[in-house]
């Protein structure tokens, strides 16, 4: 199951105090956004191996960025946007 970076495992809140519970919603989304980055990856990669960026590596030739705090904010994932 994806992790929450500032949540831990996703799930639906257990003990957690109710500021740190995720919402279905934001819980929905950041499931997305893993599995839109996972597929961008895949895709990216396919590339790579087909020899359309230069590098030795494919850390080298290009990467993904998809998570909260870097290419989205809190109030995008409370907005449902990914």
């Amino acid at each position: 199951m994806p992790k929450n970076p500032n949540h831990g495992t996703l799930g639906k809140g257990g003990n957690q105090p109710p500021q740190k519970r995720v919402t279905p919603i934001a819980e929905t989304v950041i499931i997305l956004a893993y599995s839109a980055r996972k597929n961008i990856e895949n895709f990216m990669d396919g590339l790579f191996r087909a020899g359309a960026f230069q590098g030795e590596k494919a850390s080298d030739a290009y990467f993904v960025r998809c998570k909260l705090g870097d290419t989205m904010t809190q109030a995008d994932i409370d907005n449902g946007q990914v």
